[in-house]
């Protein structure tokens, strides 16, 4: 098998460097020139690429199972905010593999190594996995009844995360009261979220999908390291810096799915991409300049583009950056909230504001920290600080360590001085250490809920498989027991007007017929429980999905449509 699609892929598309063909005589290799890990952020992608089965799943590997065997349901990627779309399997109850689910606007074909192997912290040993009431492991109906009790009592405050779905950080958000429901976010970040959310909503600029950035054929990026914060979007704009030379290969009448002669053509030629950050980033080989600068001068290079691009300027750095977007018929300015620099943000939306009243619509995309960063703060919750400083009898931390959003002297002293800290987490944390009451959370793979990302898209997962023991979604454990993933979002849909579109994110679990999340080839089920009972058990019923733990299905539809929030 001498194809090259895995070396054409890596190099030619991901840009990695470390995988080639290597030929001696009549032998072809492929793999490094010498022993080590391949370095690319998205090596995992040669796993589906791969059309012999030559590159293997290595955490799949030390579990294996066929994957017709695998009990799948549609899911977002919970490792950034770019909402990567993902098929993930599960068996014997316990997650097995994550693949990538087609779609167009956002992840496309493919997925980045964090999205494709993080997924073994749902299997970890540290999972909590049973309530936990000063130490010790009590009934889920006990446990409930305490936190009811300590919620009545008075004076009590909630601070939500931006890594838990809409759902759970509403049912927090309603249990505690709109006054007293926190971000979960260092004060400097949360500064900047806001900021940015506020300049997407206001100004003239459109935040683009990770397709729309992909076309843009001029980039300027101001502050960020996206490879690190959205590795899916940098690997867009990998080939955006290749759509302003691909207009040779039109006017040469070279058809752009004939890649090679189109590579052929354009040789090492980009397109204008400048990078401006505090250091070095994995974009730096495409980029036609790069500056490096700290924060507040990267801002004073914004706003000066932005003036340059007024004034027509074009005989310095700023300059030649104002005629190249101003030149570009889908001009994109990139920024996020790396820096925790307010101005930084500011002066990348009036680079793009500028553009915009030049009569070159700017598309600007801001790079958000985590999974859920946007839909929090739609949510309107309030600055940690001030839940620092707001003397609370009772603390609710919501799939959260606040060691790793303060110093651990403020967070020893805000929670020293609480009589009372309930924790619901998935893992146990230096947070989880100092809870009177902890309950065990289910993650994306054992829950259903609606994440919204970078630029507002609002995209629902479905769960897996049932837990075990006591597991449930956050949201679960912080409302009506028998209330039903609808009801959580009809409820979001008419108390928040940003967010009243998420109801479209995912058909209701009463317009359509059972999916099967088993394939039709699923075997194993009497022996999976024979230790238990010969008896085949019923599947159980999913009340918040039209997806059916078994083989069978009725009228099949499509699920996992996304939306856009009403921003």
């Amino acid at each position: 098998i001498q194809c090259q699609r895995c070396v054409r892929y890596y190099r030619d598309f991901a840009g990695g460097h470390d995988l080639n063909a290597f030929r001696l005589r009549d032998v072809v290799y492929f793999g490094r020139f010498e022993d080590g890990v391949l370095e690319n952020e998205f090596a995992g992608n040669l796993v589906e690429i791969c059309p012999t089965g030559v590159f293997t799943d290595a955490t799949l590997k030390r579990h294996y199972t066929r994957k017709w065997d695998l009990q799948m349901a549609p899911s977002i990627c919970v490792h950034c905010a770019a909402g990567c779309n993902t098929s993930i399997g599960e068996r014997y109850g316990s997650l097995r593999r994550v693949v990538n689910r087609y779609n167009h606007e956002v992840n496309g074909y493919f997925l980045c190594d964090r999205g494709r192997f993080g997924y073994e912290f749902v299997n970890s040993e540290q999972r909590i996995e049973e309530c936990m009431l000063n130490g010790s492991p009590v009934e889920a109906t006990e446990a409930a009844l305490h936190l009811e009790a300590l919620v009545e009592t008075g004076n009590c405050i909630g601070i939500g995360s931006p890594r838990a779905s809409l759902e759970s950080n509403f049912a927090l958000r309603q249990l505690v009261g709109p006054g007293n429901f926190y971000a979960g976010v260092g004060e400097a970040e949360w500064a900047v979220t806001l900021r940015a959310l506020e300049l997407l909503r206001n100004g003239p600029a459109k935040s683009p999908s990770l397709d729309e950035i992909e076309h843009s054929d001029a980039v300027f990026i101001l502050g960020e390291d996206v490879t690190n914060v959205l590795p899916l979007m940098a690997l867009r704009l990998r080939q955006a810096a290749r759509q302003q030379p691909i207009e040779k290969a039109n006017r040469a009448r070279i058809p752009l799915w004939l890649d090679h002669a189109v590579r052929e053509l354009l040789q090492d030629e980009k397109g204008p991409f400048f990078v401006a950050a505090p250091g070095a980033t994995k974009l730096d080989d495409v980029a036609t300049e790069l500056y490096r600068a700290a924060p507040d001068d990267l801002a004073r290079l914004g706003f000066a583009v932005a003036e340059a691009i007024n004034s027509g300027a074009a005989d310095d750095l700023p300059g030649r950056i104002a005629v190249a977007l101003r030149s570009a018929q889908s001009p994109l300015v990139v920024s996020g909230t790396s820096c925790r620099t307010m101005a930084v943000v500011e002066a990348a939306a009036q680079v793009a504001s500028a553009l915009t009243t030049e009569g070159r619509p700017a598309k600007l995309a801001y790079c958000f920290a985590e999974c859920n960063s946007v839909g929090l703060a739609l949510l309107g919750a309030r600055p940690l600080a001030e839940a620092f400083s707001a003397n609370a009898e009772t603390v609710i931390v919501l799939e959260n360590d606040l060691y790793r959003r303060a110093p651990t002297s403020e967070v020893d002293a805000f929670l020293h001085s609480a009589r009372h800290v309930a924790v619901l987490d998935h893992l146990t944390t230096p947070t989880t250490a100092k809870a009177e009451l902890i309950f065990p959370a289910g993650t994306f793979a054992e829950t259903d809920g609606t994440l919204v990302n970078y630029e507002g898209r609002a995209q629902r997962f479905f769960q897996a498989f049932v837990p075990s023991r006591e597991i449930r979604a956050s949201w679960r454990w912080l409302s009506r027991q028998d209330a039903h993933l609808d009801d959580m979002v009809s409820a979001i849909a008419s108390e928040i007007p940003a967010l009243a579109g998420i109801e479209h994110a995912a058909p209701s679990r009463k317009e359509s017929g059972k999916i099967a999340r088993e394939p039709g080839r699923y075997s194993g089920r009497t022996s999976m429980l024979a230790n238990i009972s010969v008896h085949e058990p019923k599947p159980p019923d999913d009340p918040d999905s039209a997806l059916a733990f078994s083989m069978e299905r009725s009228e099949e539809r499509r699920v996992g449509k996304e939306c856009r929030s009403r921003w």
